[in-house]
This record gives structure tokens, sequence and C-alpha cells, in this order.
């Protein structure tokens, strides 16, 4: 089992003094091995509360391009990587209407905002990906997270389309990759500030 906790979750900024998250919200993870004495249900249904902000949400697996590499890998800060080294780590991104965002979006007059998230690297490491509104999980069919196992030279591409009406004031949201074998490494994106002007 990984537990992954976020520094000082509390935080969010107020658009006066602070207008991103600095340090706060950095995440880190314990992984524990638990033995039972019978196999768990095999059941994703959700339990406890969640939140029902996306909709149209696509997931698809598609071949790595040099195109992705040196443009959405390097826009994230993954310089270095090639079709060669991509195996020896993961890799992650995230944007929103297409852009690389690393504080705040004001969702004043917009009434959707698509994000685009992605993960490829390591073949066989398998990960859990969720998506968290005010540190309370995004549910999507059903489920809050959707579970991938990295392919060679494939990359796991998630979009979801926000509906702006569904949210008031300060929303703090953020991805999280949740390693499923305590082998691989667990990443959590930015916390993005989603805020409307009054």
């Amino acid at each position: 089992m990984t537990v992954v906790s976020v520094t000082r979750p509390d935080f969010q900024p107020d658009m006066k003094e602070t207008s991103s998250y600095g340090w706060y919200h950095q995440s880190f993870e314990r992984v524990l091995k638990l033995h039972f004495n019978e196999d768990a249900p095999e059941n994703d249904s959700i339990n406890g509360e969640s939140i029902t902000a996306f909709r149209d949400v696509s997931i698809s697996e598609e071949k790595v391009t040099s195109s992705f590499i040196e443009n959405e890998l390097v826009k994230a800060g993954w310089d270095g990587v090639t079709m060669d080294t991509m195996d020896n780590s993961v890799y992650w991104t995230m944007t929103h209407d297409g852009e690389v965002v690393y504080d705040n979006i004001n969702l004043t007059g917009k009434d959707t905002l698509t994000v685009r998230y992605t993960l490829c690297g390591t073949p066989g490491a398998r990960y859990g990906i969720s998506f968290f509104l005010n540190h309370k999980p995004i549910s999507f069919d059903g489920v809050v997270s959707c579970d991938v196992t990295l392919r060679k030279g494939n990359v796991w591409i998630i979009e979801a389309t926000i509906d702006t009406a569904k949210l008031d004031g300060f929303n703090t949201f953020y991805a999280t990759a949740v390693a499923a074998d305590g082998n691989s490494v667990t990443s959590k994106t930015g916390s993005i500030l989603l805020y409307k002007k009054d």
C-alpha cells in the first residue's frame, strides 16, 4: 500500500498576497506492506466523498513520437529524454487548454477547461492515476482512479473537460500517479488554483 501525503494541504493562494502554492503542496510517500488472509474483493466502486467535475473523459494509449518528446515532454521540463532513454524513468505532463500552467487559471468567462494528462516511460510500471479538486477525488466513469500499465514506446493520455459552472470560489486542482507495485515512483503534479473573479 502506498500512502501519499501533501505538505501544508490547507494552504491556498488568495490572489492578493499570493498567486501560487510555492513550496506548499509537495508530495511524499510511504510504502507499507500488508498481508491479507484472503484477497480483497475486486471492486472499483467509489467509497467516500468524491466530486463529479469532469465530463467527456477520454483515455487512450498511443505510440510515443519524436514530436511528443521534443514538444510536450520538453515543455513540461523533461529535457534530454530520447526514445532510447525513455525506458529509464517515468515522465508525466499536464496541460490546461493546451498550455502548461504553473500557478493559477482565471476561469471568469470560461464555460469549460480542458485538461490533458500523459504518462509514459519504464515498461511494466503500473500506476493508478487520479485527479483531485480541493483534495477530494474527482470521479469519472464510476471510478476515482484510472489503472494503467506502461508499455515500451507508448504514452497514456487522459483528457477531460471541467464544467466551470460546477466550480465556485477558489479551487485547488492536481493529479497524482500512484505506483501500484511499490517499486516505482509516485508523482503529483503541481497544484493549480482555479478561480473566478467576483
